[in-house]
């Protein structure tokens, strides 16, 4: 079985959890469970989400697979994780050891804004377009899952 993950990596506030909740449509707050998408070849995948940087939360995403998904390796998992977290370094030795197919989308805050929809500007708001953008390329690596 291919494991895969998606790590959106980026700084504190860039637009992380942004990003997975427009991805999975969702407009509240995201809770650490299986979400169920529908991928580009028009089939149900279940996916265990962290919206909220484990880095941040000072938790890592052994802990929290344990803890919400009862110590289960899920076969998909989105986390989003903090350029600079404290925990990062063991979000990607936890997925490393588990054998996951690891996909970074990395959220940049480039000299010059707008050169890609993964850049970040920090002045001003995510267009929808963007994140459009973001979740098609998400929902690429779940094509054949």
């Amino acid at each position: 079985m291919c494991r895969k993950a998606v790590i959106i990596w980026g700084y504190s506030n860039s637009g992380k959890t942004t990003t997975i909740k427009h991805f999975l449509n969702v407009r509240r707050r995201l809770y650490n469970r299986v979400y169920n998408i529908t991928n580009n070849d028009r089939k149900l995948v279940e996916i265990f989400v962290e919206g909220q940087s484990p880095s941040e939360k000072d938790e890592t995403l052994e802990d929290l697979i344990k803890i919400y998904n009862k110590g289960i390796l899920p076969k998909n998992i989105i986390v989003a994780e903090q350029i600079d977290g404290k925990n990062a370094g063991n979000t990607v030795d936890y997925l490393i050891k588990n054998r996951y197919k690891i996909t970074f989308f990395i959220i940049q805050n480039p000299a010059k804004f707008n050169k890609d929809h993964w850049d970040y500007n920090p002045n001003t708001t995510i267009p929808i377009l963007d994140l459009d953008k973001r979740a098609e390329d998400i929902k690429a690596i779940f094509k054949s899952s």
